[in-house]
Parts: C-alpha cells; structure tokens; sequence
C-alpha cells in the first residue's frame, strides 16, 4: 500500500485525518507486519489503447466529462479503489510518463486532477537490500513524474500526493501544524516527497495537496493486523509483536477514496 507504513513500536495516536467516515476503527498492530486493449482510428484524439476502457466503461463514456483523474502506482490497493470510486480515472505506472502526458496531451482532455500514490511497497519498506530500487520507486518517480508534467500545467486542476501519518514520528496527539519529526527512513522520504512536490507546485502556481493517511484497511488489504486477523480465522497464524499491546489509528480505504473525491470538489490545498 504506498502511503502507508508498518511503523514501529512508537508513533502518532490520533489526529490528522479528514472525514474519518463509518468505517474507521482502531486496532491493536503488529508492527512491520506483513490493474484492456481497444483497437481505434489513429488521430490525434486517440487514447492510448491501455486506457480505451477502464473502470468498467467505454471510452465514450467518460469523455461526457471533461475532468479526468490520472493516478500513478496502479498496483496499490488505494489505487484501485479509487479508479472505482472516482469517474474518468485512468491508473498509470509510475514508470509510463508517456502515457500519462499522451492523455493529457488530448484535445478532449480538458483538465486532469493528479494523484501520486507511488512508492516502495508496503510489504517491502524495511528492506534495504537494493537501496537504488528503494529510491527510484520511493522519491526519484515523483521528480520524473513532476519533469514530464511541467509542459502541461495548464491543464492540471490538482494534484494529491498519498504521504503517510508516520512523519510526525512519536507525536501521539499529532496535527496538521505540527513539525514533522520522521524517525525512519520511510518517514524520511515521506516527508521529502511532501517538500519536492510543494515547491513544484508553488513554482508553476499549482493547486496541491498532501495528505497525511493513517493506517489503512479494506479493500485489496492483505498487508494491515486486520486484514491478519481476518486471515487467522481461516486458521493462518497470527503473530504479534509487544504482546498485541501497539495502538494505531485505521481508516478504511473506502473512506480515503471518498475523502479524496470530496478534496477535489472543494477549493482546499494543503496539508490534511
């Protein structure tokens, strides 16, 4: 889950996080546990034949609207939801600048929103093995992404990057005023990907947000304690970590798609 973390025995309790809806709950944690071809006329309204269909629907579908939503780390499970839960979006690798700037390059692409949500796998963030893979998926994408998107601002409505509660470091009661006091390197990079993509957007006079999510669970999860123990009635070992006694705070990723949607509805920027 990029955005999220396994974060360790410490860390934030409660606090910043906007319209925790009906399904956030709180749980005890064990820490560091643990996306369609279409042939077409070539013009140069053509899409690229891996967005032609998406969500479910054909492309004359979603061009009724003008507001398209790109979202880059298609593998991760908020990722997912949200190209099911938001109209006219179109999951991307982080690798696939191309196609992303193919798509916004459409004259029947009026405006996009942005959602950055790559960054090392969850299952992967206290793995240090191959230090140059850590931080190409974790911060060098997010500066290719802003490279390859600086020609076409124009047409940018904003752009929202998943960053992770765990900057705050042990600050139990933590908000959004807060000074970030990141305590790994994951927090670290976290935070850094939070200062790249504010001067970029403060530089070409762009709408953004940051958005500090807690643990998530639901959907595709199969990386949260309640995804674990979930799995444990199914009779899969559950090992706990501090004898169970860790606290954090869970939202449910319905909840953060839901969040997110009403973030570009309105007129807020800034750090959530």
């Amino acid at each position: 889950l990029p955005g999220e973390c396994p974060r360790e025995t410490s860390g934030p309790r409660c606090g910043a996080w906007l319209h925790a809806g009906p399904h956030t709950s709180r749980s005890s944690r064990k820490p560091g546990g643990m996306g369609l071809n279409h042939s077409s006329k070539k013009s140069r309204d053509t899409f690229p034949k891996d967005y032609a269909i998406f969500n479910g629907h054909q492309k004359d579908t979603y061009m009724k609207n003008d507001m398209h939503t790109l979202i880059f780390g298609k593998r991760s499970n908020l990722s997912f939801q949200l190209s099911k839960g938001i109209e006219n979006a179109i999951l991307i690798s982080s690798h696939d600048y191309s196609h992303a700037i193919n798509i916004i390059s459409q004259s029947r692409v009026k405006r996009v929103n942005i959602v950055l949500n790559q960054f090392q796998p969850a299952t992967m963030i206290n793995d240090s093995s191959n230090f140059p893979a850590y931080i190409e998926r974790a911060i060098l994408s997010t500066a290719k992404i802003c490279d390859a998107l600086k020609n076409h601002t124009r047409k940018i409505n904003k752009i929202l990057y998943t960053s992770s509660s765990s900057v705050y470091g042990d600050n139990e009661a933590c908000k959004e005023e807060d000074v970030p006091m990141p305590l790994s390197l994951h927090a670290s990079l976290k935070l850094a990907n939070e200062k790249l993509l504010t001067s970029f957007c403060e530089e070409n006079a762009l709408d953004f947000i940051i958005a500090r999510v807690f643990n998530m669970y639901g959907g595709d999860d199969k990386f949260s304690i309640i995804s674990k123990l979930i799995s444990s009635s199914n009779s899969t070992p559950l090992r706990l970590i501090n004898n169970g006694a860790a606290i954090r705070d869970f939202i449910h990723v319905n909840d953060v798609v839901h969040s997110y949607k009403e973030l570009f509805k309105s007129n807020q920027t800034g750090i959530f």
